[in-house]
């Protein structure tokens, strides 16, 4: 009788709960995984084209190799971002980055690869790293492996003193040209940036305070000039203006 009309509503009424369930437990997260692993693909696909887009020098030429370099390369970022554990897109946008500023081929795999290295010894973001990099590179004038020993030296004096990775990045982006100009090498630069940081409250600072110091040593003005000579430095004497930058500092 009636009894049994209910048990079986009460059966139905579980029935359509243990659907709902399976809908929201199986169904849903299928649907979002779907869309996630979308919006994953569209998104490197975006960040490959950005690398096609400003790779070689858009002659007939590198076109042609180009067509072939750039699926190698494209597994090679893949290949990077699985290493490092940087996102894919990410991977792809810092290698579409290097290609705009020149690298291309091996040499374009290869500073990607000392990107994401940079990434994690100084714990600091893709966008960052890359800028700060390319920066340094052409200040200096390196080609990916002065770069990469330029890295090991920062990571060396990181170790040894008080500044960070990040802040010596942060300050060779700043310095590193005029740096160049004066005949300082990476070494004398870093050592700088260690030494000056404390009193500067910030690498970024050291590097900024030491651009504008080495200037003034390369072309003092009048005023820099006098200070200098009541210092006893006579700088329109032949051997000082003989010394390069590093050598002025000390």
């Amino acid at each position: 009788g009636s009894g049994g009309v209910r048990g079986m509503t009460r059966w139905g009424n579980q029935v359509q709960w243990a659907g709902r369930q399976l809908q929201y437990n199986f169904t849903l997260p299928i649907l979002l995984a779907g869309a996630a692993a979308t919006k994953f693909a569209l998104d490197n696909e975006k960040a490959m084209v950005r690398v096609t887009k400003v790779y070689g020098d858009g002659s007939e030429a590198m076109n042609k190799i180009s067509q072939k370099e750039i699926p190698a390369l494209k597994d090679a970022f893949e290949a990077l971002s699985s290493t490092f554990g940087v996102a894919q897109d990410d991977a792809i946008n810092i290698a579409a980055d290097w290609a705009a500023a020149g690298a291309s081929g091996l040499a374009l795999a290869k500073s990607v690869k000392l990107t994401m290295e940079t990434m994690i010894l100084g714990e600091i973001e893709a966008t960052e790293a890359t800028e700060a990099l390319i920066a340094s590179q052409a200040q200096y004038g390196f080609g990916v492996e002065k770069l990469s020993r330029t890295i090991d030296v920062l990571n060396m004096t990181e170790n040894q003193t008080g500044i960070t990775m990040a802040g010596l990045i942060q300050g060779f982006s700043r310095a590193a040209g005029v740096a160049r100009s004066a005949g300082i090498d990476v070494e004398h630069l870093a050592a700088m940036m260690a030494a000056l940081t404390p009193a500067a409250g910030s690498a970024a600072n050291a590097g900024q305070a030491l651009k504008t110091i080495i200037s003034r040593l390369l072309s003092p003005t009048g005023e820099a000039a006098g200070v200098m000579k009541e210092m006893g430095i006579n700088t329109k004497d032949l051997a000082w203006q003989s010394l390069n930058g590093a050598q002025r500092l000390e």
